[in-house]
């Protein structure tokens, strides 16, 4: 279950980032590259990744001021990665 919802969560960010034409090239790609992370790390055996929880972390704030709603989904995920044991 908390699987399928950190799916949800990528989703919503990717449409968030996607439909945000103020976002530079580098936020844009660095939040294409954490849902693509994120959904290849919850695919196989969740096992400790501090690189992808770091990049999260790193890339919500750099949402924090401007594109508060993203940096709300970012820190969900993280949020739901951490329940999962990740």
């Amino acid at each position: 279950m908390k699987k399928k919802r950190v799916q949800a969560l990528l989703a919503e960010l990717r449409s968030e980032v996607q439909g945000h034409g103020k976002l530079d090239a580098k936020t844009r790609e660095l939040a294409i590259q954490l849902h693509d992370d994120v959904e290849a790390l919850i695919e196989s055996d969740p096992a400790e990744d501090s690189d992808v929880l770091e990049r999260a972390e790193q890339l919500q704030v750099r949402f924090a001021a401007r594109h508060p709603r993203a940096e709300a989904l970012i820190r969900e995920i993280v949020d739901s990665l951490a329940k999962m044991g990740i």
